[in-house]
């Protein structure tokens, strides 16, 4: 029976993790033996290769606190770990859904900076409309402007991008956009709704950031809007 060998066959499943070379698998074993301590869920991401799945901004926090990732690239490994969803008292966790933040002295941010980023955030949920379920600051981000998430208990993105990539009919969940006030970016976008909030340029900017992260997402909802709207940006 399949649940009394569960674990048994979870033990020989094997990928490829950010504590190794793109060449070297790991197991479910050997990453439970490496987690700290404070540490009670296995951590992964997906994507269609490793080299893919370095550049998910999702990482960027667990890099900066050294916490390992499994990365699955492997069509069938979303599906195999959402059907497992424990290994020995582990929760598998998808890295968009981790609740993993960067200390105060990472962030390095002040009260003000904070709360002008809020106000950015509150502008740009009023031209998302009912697109996101919500636009906030981050707390995992440390170079990119901003990062899609699902909520916790949701499927990652990666693994709805899966669904998508296979035709497959599914009700996806509304997503939260995170902006991160470090950026290049989006300290711009702060500066410019702070002296002109209602101008053209930065709704043209802040539709732009939620369409720049739904085209990584592989999702092309309206593409005669996006073109143009490049075009208008890079005059």
């Amino acid at each position: 029976n399949e649940y009394e060998y569960r674990e048994q066959l979870s033990a020989l499943l094997l990928f490829y993790s950010s504590k190794n070379p793109k060449d070297k698998y790991t197991d479910l074993d050997e990453y439970i033996e490496r987690m700290p301590e404070d540490q009670f869920e296995i951590y992964y991401a997906i994507g269609i290769d490793y080299d893919a799945i370095e550049k998910n901004p999702a990482l960027e926090a667990f890099k900066k606190k050294n916490l390992e990732v499994l990365y699955l690239t492997d069509p069938m490994d979303g599906w195999t770990i959402d059907h497992l969803q424990t290994y020995k008292g582990k929760m598998f966790r998808p890295v968009e859904a981790a609740d993993i933040k960067l200390e105060e002295d990472e962030k390095e941010k002040d009260e003000k900076d904070v709360k002008d980023a809020e106000n950015l955030a509150s502008y740009l949920k009023t031209i998302y409309g009912d697109r996101l379920e919500d636009v906030r600051v981050s707390q995992r981000l440390v170079d990119s402007p901003c990062i899609m998430v699902n909520s916790k208990n949701a499927p990652s993105i990666q693994l709805e991008r899966m669904m998508r990539l296979q035709n497959q009919k599914a009700d996806f969940s509304k997503k939260v956009l995170e902006i991160n006030p470090k950026n290049k970016l989006i300290k711009s976008m702060i500066h410019i709704h702070k002296e002109k909030p209602d101008s053209d340029e930065l709704k043209s900017l802040g539709l732009q950031l939620l369409d720049n992260m739904i085209l990584r997402e592989g999702v092309t909802e309206d593409i005669e809007s996006i073109v143009p709207r490049i075009h208008e940006i890079m005059y």
